[in-house]
């Protein structure tokens, strides 16, 4: 249902948060979180995005670069999907992974410029798979990236992940462990 929610206001939401839902559980599983941490990360990866129904789809769609006041609406859409679900009283855990995954490693994202661990556990994973995605699939400003260099991508940015869950991240990649 959360997933739906999204898809209501872009076609491409669901079938993105699907991949990146699947990509997050076999990092997940690598980590060797237990059923129940699983069941949370799927919600939490499936619902990832949902504060983008609030967001104008001129800006989602954009075919060129985002403007300063253009980029600062896409950032609010975390903050806006937590927002949105406080109602439902969702987990911590997914409410967290919501509000966080584009938060970075290195203190450098959004919306809290949360840093290291103080970023949640889900939302540290979240945000790897999220970027994979986003990487190897079409945009409006531009044509999907091969793997390989989505992968070349990913390595300048090491910065922005956990390093633990980033070695995990290049073992599923590369199918290996």
């Amino acid at each position: 249902m959360l997933r739906r929610m999204g898809d209501l206001h872009s076609p491409t939401t669901e079938d993105h948060a699907v991949r990146t839902r699947e990509f997050s559980l076999k990092i997940g599983e690598r980590l060797r979180l237990s059923s129940d941490q699983l069941k949370l990360l799927k919600y939490a990866a499936d619902a990832h995005d949902i504060g983008k129904i609030f967001v104008d789809s001129s800006i989602l769609y954009k075919p060129g670069k985002l403007n300063k006041a253009q980029r600062g609406q896409v950032e609010k859409h975390p903050e806006l999907g937590c927002d949105a679900l406080e109602p439902v009283h969702l987990p911590d855990e997914i409410m967290d992974a919501i509000r966080c995954h584009h938060e970075r490693w290195d203190g450098s994202g959004y919306p809290r410029q949360l840093k290291g661990e103080e970023i949640p556990l889900f939302a540290r994973i979240v945000a790897i798979a999220d970027m994979w995605d986003a990487l190897n699939s079409d945009r409006p400003y531009r044509e999907s990236y091969s793997g390989v260099k989505a992968l070349e991508i990913m390595n300048q940015y090491t910065a922005w992940f956990d390093p633990k869950i980033f070695a995990v991240f290049l073992d599923v990649v590369r199918g290996s462990g």
